[in-house]
């Protein structure tokens, strides 16, 4: 409960300012064990971020789909500028300078986070400062957590969440090795999930005038099940990369539409005291999802 006591821009203001130097020490210490304390860190900061932001524009939001719409849009220009960037960079300065990027990437976050104004009910000033006693798990944050699954709406919210999640560790997973199998190079399994992402931003600024014509829940379901479509038709469109290509932008563009829209209900459905704990619910069941889905793709490799 990170976010309820400290408030999520102090708890984001720590994060970014971990993840400007911590990329630093990836070339620095080249061994395993490092590495791996590294990117528990790292990851630990990129995920507070993530979910600091979702707290803070529901809280402040307050379930409005026009502002979840621009924030997915924000996000998905990080995710296609962002690995060319760091490949960019990487090429032409070696590790340092790949990982160089990832620090800007990092002070970014930091001065994102300085200009943003605190929530409704944030902690002050006054507030404790973080410990490391605070990091540690609570079975009562839990309890709570999954407590808001008795709201209707939000129980909605989770399942569909937890759907969109597995499709996308199919396309993860085997979308990438089937397209390879029948003869497709990387550069064009690549290209698919470009205009894919690119799709995507369509989407996500499609939502405010999607919900004028369409209920939201009745939008959310209809979205995240084309999403599904546009990877079960693929050994069905195996054959035709244009096919393949109609498939992926479907895809791309109905993730951009569901995504706001599972930020904008959840908000609008919970307190904003308890925004932080709806969306750490969220990513739980995300994250419980994909370790299930990893879980059956290794049994059935195991089973070959």
């Amino acid at each position: 409960m990170l976010f309820r006591s400290l408030g999520p821009k102090r708890v984001m203001l720590y994060a970014s300012s971990i993840a400007i130097f911590t990329p630093w020490f990836f070339p620095l210490l080249p061994y395993v064990v490092p590495l791996i304390l590294l990117q528990l860190v790292n990851g630990y900061t990129t995920n507070v971020g993530w979910l600091g932001s979702q707290t803070l524009i529901g809280q402040m939001s307050r379930g409005s789909t026009k502002y979840a719409s621009w924030f997915t849009f924000t996000l998905r220009a990080g995710i296609l500028s962002g690995p060319a960037l760091g490949g960019f960079c990487w090429d032409w300065f070696g590790p340092w300078g790949g990982f160089a990027v990832l620090s800007l990437w990092g002070a970014g976050f930091l001065l994102a986070t300085l200009n943003l104004p605190d929530a409704p009910g944030a902690a002050g000033p006054d507030a404790p400062p973080m410990r490391l006693a605070d990091l540690k798990p609570k079975l009562s944050d839990y309890t709570e957590a999954f407590s808001l699954l008795r709201t209707a709406a939000v129980a909605f919210v989770m399942i569909i969440s937890t759907w969109r999640i597995a499709s996308q560790a199919i396309e993860g997973s085997f979308y990438a090795v089937y397209l390879s199998s029948v003869g497709y190079s990387g550069t064009e399994i690549g290209l698919l999930f470009t205009v894919s992402a690119a799709v995507g931003f369509i989407g996500s600024v499609s939502v405010t005038a999607l919900s004028g014509v369409f209920k939201q829940h009745w939008l959310l379901v209809g979205t995240s099940a084309l999403a599904t479509l546009g990877i079960l038709l693929t050994p069905y469109f195996g054959g035709s990369y244009v096919l393949l290509m109609a498939a992926m932008s479907l895809r791309g563009f109905t993730l951009g539409v569901s995504q706001p829209l599972l930020i904008s209900l959840t908000s609008r459905n919970v307190e904003p005291v308890l925004q932080g704990t709806a969306v750490g619910l969220r990513n739980t069941m995300n994250r419980i999802a994909q370790i299930l889905r990893s879980e059956e793709h290794t049994s059935e490799l195991q089973s070959r």
